[in-house]
């Protein structure tokens, strides 16, 4: 009876024994899993540390060209600004000249107002005295001087003008019929208050 309890003793730990050992070995096997998965992590591991190395590169050589980019920016900008300024100062002397023409305008307006006013004043009143004048001229003394003498006038600015076309031609007979005209005076142009008094559409009387 001892040796078959001892047997069955035995058994029974050959069992424990081959449980443990069961256990251990599954243990070995998930050991061994976890190993496969843990190189497969890590293998994924190192190629997205690769992968982030290259982004980070990559964002490094970016942020070098924006802040190159930034730095010419920054150029633009100032030198916008520098002409966005030198525009206002050029705006703003456009505007103080255009007020300045626009007041230029009023006064030209208002000059051509008093110049039309003043030219239709002076031409009623040359109007006038021309008028007055010819009513009265036929009367004075110096008519027919007067004639002679635009005639005479006329005629030494044309000998004047062919004498110097012609030097080698002889014009004193021309010049003797038509000599330089003298300052004709003794009352031409004069009011009538200078002349002799009489009617006014009647001719002075003769002093003989």
């Amino acid at each position: 009876m001892v040796l078959i309890e001892e047997a069955e003793s035995s058994v029974h730990d050959l069992e424990l024994n081959k449980m443990s050992v069961d256990t251990a070995l599954q243990n070995v096997e998930n050991i061994i899993k976890d190993r496969d998965r843990l190189q497969e992590w890590a293998t994924w591991l190192q190629g997205a540390l690769h992968e982030s190395k290259k982004k980070i590169r990559f964002l490094i050589e970016e942020k070098d060209k924006l802040k190159a980019d930034l730095s010419t920016t920054e150029c633009d900008v100032a030198k916008f600004s520098k002409r966005i300024t030198q525009l206002e100062k050029v705006n703003a002397q456009r505007d103080g000249l255009l007020d300045k023409i626009g007041q230029l305008e009023e006064v030209t307006k208002t000059l051509k107002s008093e110049n039309l006013s003043l030219k239709v004043n002076t031409e009623e009143a040359v109007k006038v005295g021309v008028e007055d004048f010819r009513s009265q001229f036929e009367f004075t003394s110096n008519y027919e001087n007067l004639q002679a003498f635009f005639i005479n006038y006329g005629a030494q600015q044309v000998l004047t003008e062919v004498k110097e076309l012609h030097p080698n031609l002889d014009f004193s007979t021309i010049e003797a019929d038509y000599p330089t005209p003298k300052e004709v005076k003794d009352g031409v142009g004069q009011p009538p208050a200078d002349r002799a008094e009489g009617p006014a559409d009647q001719p002075p009387a003769d002093d003989a």
